[in-house]
């Protein structure tokens, strides 16, 4: 029986703020073609495992938002 890899609890959220932040890209002009999800994930999960370190929380929330007239993500620390 093959095994199915087993799926970060975090990844439909990464999903959603993937397709926020590539919408928000897209609104501001700038390309968003150009980054994976993959790739997007990966640094999700970098940081992610960055805040759980030094704050000692249970998990981190990810929000897209508009900085200097680009998209940009914040990470929040969850208690």
């Amino acid at each position: 029986m093959p095994t199915v890899p087993t799926e970060d609890p975090d990844e439909q959220h990464w999903r959603e703020t993937f397709d926020k932040f590539k919408e928000l890209k897209a609104q501001l002009g700038e390309p968003s073609d150009r980054i994976s999800f993959e790739k997007f994930a990966t640094k999700l999960r970098k940081n992610r495992a960055d805040l759980l370190a030094k704050h000692n929380c249970k998990g981190v929330r990810f929000s897209v938002y508009e900085k200097d007239g680009k998209a940009a993500i914040k990470a929040s620390a969850i208690r």
